[in-house]
């Protein structure tokens, strides 16, 4: 057993060497990646959000403004939230890409109507249901606003938990603890020992 260790003993600690760099290669490798899907799908949901509040911004502007509008005006600004329900659309796409499930069908359609649905001919004929109507329109702005951007942060924690806490306090390494950080060194330090003298041991 002795000879066949001495034979084979620095194959075996070479094998080991390339697992260990193998394995930790693989793990910074996949950390990287993680660590860089997040990053960028962060960054495209960051825009998102800015898009959604330039959006509603605007929406509350034109509503609050409607009576002073012309109707070149009014279309224009149902072509422009159009166009950006379409970018919305798109946004969406893509950070299902990355696991990020934000901005259901039936959220998007009440963003659709509410940039787009202008008063009947009703609300046109009366002034207090017109007004009504428009001080809806802002209110329900401003708070779908608030709700989809809050809602795209917690799509996103849930994807990405927070860290609250060390990964060493999960573990019940106590590090700050000085005779708990000597027992780990000592253990360490054993091993390491152990190892390199098993290694120039059964070297020919």
């Amino acid at each position: 057993m002795v000879e066949m260790l001495k034979d084979y003993g620095v194959l075996v600690s070479a094998t080991f060497s390339f697992l260990f760099l193998f394995v930790g290669w693989f793990v910074i490798l996949n950390s990287t990646k993680y660590i860089t899907s997040r990053n960028e799908s962060k960054s495209s949901l960051n825009e998102l959000n800015q898009l959604i509040d330039k959006t509603f911004e605007s929406s509350v502007e034109f509503w609050s403004e409607y009576n002073d509008k012309t109707e070149e005006q009014r279309r224009a600004f149902i072509k422009r939230s159009l166009t950006i329900h379409s970018q919305l659309k798109r946004y969406r796409k893509l950070l299902k890409h990355y696991g990020l499930e934000v901005l259901p069908e039936n959220e998007l359609r009440r963003v659709k109507n509410l940039l787009t649905m202008l008063p009947s001919k009703d609300d046109k004929n009366s002034a207090k249901a017109l007004n009504l109507f428009l001080e809806q329109k802002v209110t329900d702005s401003n708070a779908l606003c608030n709700q989809l951007i809050l809602d795209n942060s917690y799509a996103f924690m849930h994807l990405h938990t927070p860290v609250h806490s060390p990964a060493l306090d999960r573990l019940k390494i106590r590090v700050p603890k000085l005779s708990a950080m000597a027992s780990n060194v000592v253990f360490w330090i054993f091993i390491t020992i152990v190892y390199f003298a098993l290694f120039f041991y059964f070297l020919p």
